[in-house]
């Protein structure tokens, strides 16, 4: 089975290296945003809630004095604990968001958003298995609740297991027909089983649903990447960077595309600019020595493989390609460089 978070391709004696989006879970969206009431969560592509205005870390002391004042009678501090874990979410602080999603079910044992929260924590931190339990339970109380199945989908796939993945996912589009999250995740799962032309159809919707999807490009143009559509993925890439001009993936993986087409110093442009966006950016090195090689410059790209396998040195194709490079340039008798 491809593995869609280490893609490659074969080309003439080497492999480029092509990536996919890795955001908090390699090509997938990252758990949707956690559900700020009792009430499920809708899907809204901004993501944006009542007190994002609002410094977490002032919200935080502000709910650990509420916490304090509604100890002794209890009244209020389910709310007052999942508004906590909330702000400790926004910060990164998955363990302490988690311990307060446990306080926040202790107190009110009944509400599916809490379950979900609490889902989302343990997702974010790699735990899939118990972020599914929370999931399940968040579904059993409110079996309407389209973002959990999103999210039990998407913990699923980082299972490998697709098929159930895609029920999921399914289900999600089937209670809510516009939630983004789920037409983009199912297309990554379909990609993660070679089905890319199913894969693209689901990018498609996803991006009417929200045309400022820079992830949604990118990965639309991975897909028709493999599908030897070179001049469309292209044009996908040039739209994921134009939304998200940060985005060094997207010129790595549009300078690969670029040589593909035999454009070998575009593409090399590209992968100039991948490196610095992301100066340790491994693959970026390894896939500008390869375009050295092609043409001949196997000083350069000799180079290129160094860097690569300064970044990462577990890098066997670099080191098959630097062989190759070196094997070559011993047969230049004093190769010039421009």
């Amino acid at each position: 089975m491809l593995d869609f978070c280490a893609l490659t391709r074969r080309f003439s004696a080497a492999l480029w290296v092509a990536l996919p989006l890795a955001v908090a879970a390699c090509t997938m969206q990252p758990p949707t945003q956690p559900a700020q009431s009792a009430q499920p969560a809708q899907s809204d592509s901004s993501n944006i809630q009542k007190n994002d205005l609002i410094d977490p870390r002032t919200r935080i002391d502000e709910l650990t004095a509420e916490i304090e004042r509604r100890s002794e009678s209890g009244d209020g501090l389910a709310e007052a604990y999942r508004n906590r874990g909330l702000a400790w979410a926004t910060l990164g602080e998955q363990n302490r968001a988690k311990e307060d999603f446990d306080q926040a079910l202790r107190f009110d044992p009944e509400l599916a958003p809490d379950y979900y929260n609490r889902g989302r924590g343990w997702h974010l931190v790699g735990k899939y298995r118990r972020a599914i339990e929370d999931y399940d339970q968040a579904i059993s109380l409110d079996p309407t609740f389209a973002l959990a199945y999103n999210n039990r989908g998407l913990a699923r796939a980082e299972l490998g297991e697709y098929d159930r993945a895609m029920d999921d996912y399914n289900q999600a589009i089937h209670l809510d027909p516009k939630i983004i999250e789920a037409y983009y995740n199912r297309g990554n799962a379909w990609s993660n089983l070679g089905k890319y032309s199913i894969a693209i159809e689901n990018y498609d919707q996803a991006i009417r649903l929200n045309s400022k999807l820079a992830t949604g490009y990118y990965n639309r143009g991975l897909a028709w990447y493999y599908l030897e559509e070179y001049n469309r993925a292209i044009e996908d890439y040039d739209q994921a960077i134009r939304l998200d001009p940060e985005l060094a993936r997207a010129y790595n993986n549009r300078g690969i595309a670029w040589n593909d087409l035999d454009e070998h110093y575009r593409a090399i442009d590209d992968y100039d600019q991948a490196i610095r966006l992301d100066p340790g950016f491994a693959f970026a090195y390894y896939n500008r020595g390869r375009a050295w090689h092609l043409l001949g410059k196997h000083s350069r790209a000799i180079e290129d493989y160094d860097r690569a396998l300064q970044f990462d040195p577990k890098f066997t194709l670099a080191y098959d390609n630097r062989g190759l490079a070196l094997k070559a340039l011993g047969g230049d008798q004093g190769e010039i460089e421009h």
